[in-house]
């Protein structure tokens, strides 16, 4: 049996700045993936770096079966622009999955495996364990959680240890739960039956979080919650797969006041 193709939305932003992280987040993909196809889109960046696309773009073709798509904005619309315009073109190249995520993430040996068996087994919108999940799944992707002898860290080879850990101890489980937005996986017909509008996946801007209090930042946050929202009235289930592990560096864009917590930068 082939092996299903996986589309990795990777969002840039400030894109200068943060070529280490987008590129790492890729290389880490394509080593870890078979057919795995990367959908960079840009919001606008003005420091792109003159020889960055085409870095990437041979950094792909160090992978056969991998592929790389760009596409960029000419003027900012946040994140939730981007998600919808990588969703929009993972649907018209026919993947079976897309990954909406953040561009600050690394990919670990097997990742897959358990979030494919968790879609396969009922479950809509999956997500993995990580070092730094975020707020909507109130802790319960945080990998010290499920593996306390967890150390932060993002040498290659503890993180190898760390999702061979996993596997291993938790093989198959499956937390029924919300999932955090820097990382979305569910298959594409998924996506598509709780699509926003004919042409949105996610609702453009978000004024206000579910809960109903004011969203501070309408472009780039709530996605994750309002889609999820939705889906929930439709029947769908979601889950984290606790033997599947991204690490994650966490709001790279947003500045150093976002540094501290269970969570480092590559530049102290």
């Amino acid at each position: 049996m082939p092996d299903p193709s996986i589309a990795f939305i990777c969002p840039t932003h400030n894109a200068g700045k943060l070529v280490e992280y987008t590129r790492s987040s890729l290389e880490t993909f394509f080593e870890t993936t078979p057919m795995g196809l990367a959908i960079v889109v840009d919001d606008a960046s003005r420091n792109w770096p003159p020889r960055y696309e085409t870095d990437l773009r041979l950094l792909a073709e160090k992978y056969p079966g991998s592929g790389l798509h760009i596409k960029r904005h000419t003027k900012p619309g946040g994140l939730t622009r981007s998600w919808n315009a990588g969703l929009s073109m993972a649907e018209r190249l026919g993947v079976e999955y897309a990954i909406p995520a953040n561009n600050d993430i690394l990919f670990t040996p097997g990742w897959s495996d358990g979030l494919i068996r968790a879609l396969a087994s009922g479950y809509n919108l999956v997500g993995p364990v990580s070092n730094a999940p975020g707020v909507t799944a109130k802790g319960r992707q945080d990998v010290k959680k499920h593996l306390p002898e967890y150390e932060l860290t993002d040498a290659g080879e503890s993180l190898q240890r760390t999702a061979a850990a996993l596997r291993e101890k938790h093989s198959g489980k499956v937390l029924p739960s919300k999932v955090n937005g820097f990382f979305l996986m569910a298959a594409m017909s998924s996506w598509v039956k709780n699509k926003y509008s004919r042409t949105h996946f996610f609702r453009p801007v978000n004024r206000h979080m579910p809960s109903g209090r004011v969203n501070p930042d309408p472009l780039n946050c709530g996605n994750e919650d309002e889609w999820q929202s939705r889906a929930g009235k439709l029947g769908m289930k979601f889950g984290i797969a606790l033997d599947s592990f991204i690490f994650h560096y966490r709001s790279v864009t947003r500045g150093s006041r976002h540094c501290k917590g269970a969570w480092f930068r590559k530049h102290a």
